[in-house]
């Protein structure tokens, strides 16, 4: 059996915006602990939101360790519309 793992940053007040926008203090631990994270997962889970969002980025981008984990891995789209950007290894799922 697969495991699903969430990794998502929120701000105390519950804000869960680019983390750039808010956190100030990025250090090697953080980067340290999202390695950690997506060295565990071999698909990911978007929202149609967040697709087309980080499919207007990421294909593009060199901001490591991310950019080469997300354009690697199969992303899975949760979705009821066609997808409209193009994505290598993205896959709409109804």
């Amino acid at each position: 059996m697969r495991q699903v793992v969430l990794y998502q940053l929120l701000s105390v007040d519950r804000v869960a915006e680019e983390p750039g926008d808010w956190v100030f203090d990025v250090d090697e631990e953080v980067f340290a602990n999202l390695s950690r994270v997506i060295d565990r997962q071999d698909d990911v889970l978007l929202g149609r939101g967040t697709f087309d969002c980080w499919a207007g980025y990421w294909p593009t981008s060199d901001v490591e360790p991310f950019a080469s984990f997300i354009n690697g891995t199969p992303e899975h789209v949760l979705t009821s519309t066609p997808l409209t950007q193009p994505w290598a290894m993205s896959t709409a799922v109804g």
